[in-house]
């Protein structure tokens, strides 16, 4: 019994006696095996005689192995190493256990990995980086969730793809569709005394090719560069999670933003063939932990952490790279999707259209609106929803009654150009952020407008915006104000209707729709319809031509 409370002191205390004199013995790459420390664990820190230091990862019986974490200054003309070079032979030391500094967390900084990590004071002892991953489960555990709504001002995701406080986002698409852009609404809707930490593209080789977040009291950002090794990029994420559950403890709001899980699990699969050994987490089992930990464990207690995961999907090529690459972001989707709370894929085809958000209407979110969303949001995202399916059934159709040689109407085609015009009024400029009034009107005038021709420009459809917006708020000024008011009130937290309260047929979704509708806010609803009706032909987009 003595050996094993002394044993369990060890691993909660730490060491009582100084150092420990270890010596390398092989080197893999970013990692070392080091023999004569074996009284250390896994999370302890080994500094090395001609300096750098590292992180035991693995342990055995006669060895340890060690991921290198610095990387020494490189001349100007030459490419920063993968990691400081440590010789066969060199004597190294023992120190703590790594953790995770300050406390509190301050925001409104750009840091290493490196700089966030320090020994743990031996009279302050606590979990290892590595603990991170034990909770981690293929399925999501119970947990509280913040019913507080996080208005973006991106039309697109306020409507169909709404976020509150404390949810799972995976954010899915190809490179260059715009998801990093994606995450600035983001972090924009975040203000002190609320932190974002954020790791921005983990795996680039230097600070000008990441996406660089808005300067903010309020933003973390942990960066990747040159400056430290693959080993110590691989916990950046660790480094992230840890700083992210410190925060949320200490009772504050925060969200972690991990942009690339992609990157990240190609990184995490090659340290793990250059080390010859097992990492302490996965990819797999460290992202399932990332998406658990979101949430609010206790209703009486304050903070909550909201987790965004970025996913880069990669096509399937012939060289080894790219083959390990969508093997990751395949495992990666499959992985997180099911335990996401709001799951955001993006498509090529809008983004070379010139859309913003590209958003792949081939994966709209499926059953009724989120009760956290305000009822007039609600009311039009299953409108919205229903209209996006209408149009992709009469696409379905007249292409059936084409191959099948069957006649089709103009009038048909015109009315699916009608249709095809909703999702670029979803779109908007990077800069122009929409107020949940402005989306009403929107969304109201998307599904009452017959639009004219084909192929409208993402100009001609953002000088629509701004015209309508403008018209009615300057002609049905008390309309607007109104309805910004009650977009203003509380949002009740009564449950939305069950699926099977809700008929399937003739119409019942509608009716559970209307009466979540206050008299009050149906009154204003049939106002603007009347005035999006009375200037209908006031755009060039729904004026007819003759």
């Amino acid at each position: 019994m003595e050996s094993v409370s002394g044993l369990e002191k060890l691993f909660s205390e730490g060491f009582e006696g100084g150092s420990f004199d270890g010596k390398v013995v092989a080197q893999h790459g970013s990692f070392v095996r080091v023999s004569g420390i074996q009284e250390a664990r896994v999370g302890s820190v080994v500094h090395f005689e001609q300096g750098g230091r590292g992180l035991v990862c693995e342990l055995d019986a006669a060895y340890c192995t060690v991921g290198l974490l610095d990387s020494p200054p490189a001349p100007a003309d030459n490419p920063p190493s993968q990691c400081v070079s440590v010789g066969v032979g060199e004597a190294c030391t023992l120190g703590g256990t790594l953790n995770v500094l300050p406390t509190p967390v301050a925001g409104g900084v750009s840091v290493s990995p490196l700089t966030l990590t320090a020994e743990m004071p031996r009279e302050q002892p606590g979990p290892s980086l590595f603990s991170l991953g034990r909770s981690a489960s293929v399925f999501p555990i119970a947990r509280t969730t913040v019913p507080s709504f996080i208005r973006t001002g991106v039309m697109a995701i306020d409507v169909l793809h709404p976020i509150a406080e404390g949810h799972r986002v995976v954010v899915v698409g190809p490179y260059g569709t715009g998801k990093s852009s994606l995450l600035l609404p983001l972090l924009a809707s975040q203000s002190p005394p609320d932190l974002v930490v954020h790791t921005p593209t983990i795996i680039s080789s230097s600070p000008s090719t990441t996406v660089k977040a808005p300067t903010s009291p309020c933003v973390l950002d942990i960066r990747c560069d040159g400056s430290v090794g693959l080993f110590a990029r691989y916990l950046s994420v660790l480094v992230a999670v840890h700083v992210a559950r410190r925060a949320r403890d200490e009772g504050r709001k925060v969200m972690l933003i991990v942009d690339d899980l992609t990157g990240h699990g190609v990184l995490t699969r090659e340290l793990q063939d250059d080390a010859q050994c097992q990492l302490p987490l996965t990819s797999t089992s460290l992202y399932s932990s990332l998406m658990t930990h979101a949430g609010r464990r206790s209703d009486s207690e304050p903070g909550s952490l909201t987790v965004v995961g970025v996913i880069d999907t990669v096509p399937e090529g012939r060289d080894a790279a790219s083959v390990r690459a969508h093997t990751v972001a395949s495992e990666c989707a499959a992985t997180l999707a099911p335990q996401s709370d709001v799951c955001i894929h993006l498509a090529s085809e809008p983004t070379r259209k010139g859309l913003y958000p590209s958003l792949d209407l081939a994966h709209l979110p499926l059953g009724p609106p989120p009760p956290f969303q305000p009822p007039l949001l609600r009311h039009l995202a299953r409108d919205v929803r229903r209209k996006m399916h209408q149009r992709q059934s009469e696409h379905d159709r007249l292409e059936l009654q084409k191959e099948l040689r069957i006649h089709v109407d103009f009038w048909e085609e015109e009315e699916l150009q009608s249709l095809d015009a909703l999702p670029w009024i979803l779109a908007q400029r990077h800069d122009r952020p929409f107020r949940l009034v402005e989306m009403v009107i929107l969304m109201r005038a998307a599904l009452l407008y017959f639009f004219i021709g084909s192929h409208p420009t993402f100009r001609s459809i953002t000088m629509f915006q701004e015209q309508l917006i403008h018209l009615i708020k300057s002609e049905h000024s008390s309309l607007y104000e109104d309805l910004a008011l009650e977009l203003q009130q509380p949002t009740p937290t009564a449950p939305s209707p069950s699926p099977s309260s809700i008929a399937l047929h003739g119409g019942g979704e509608k009716e559970a729709a209307d009466s979540e509708l206050s008299s009050r806010c149906q009154a204003m609803m049939r106002a603007l319809d009347s005035a999006l009706l009375a200037h209908r032909y006031d755009f060039d987009l729904t004026r007819p031509r003759l």
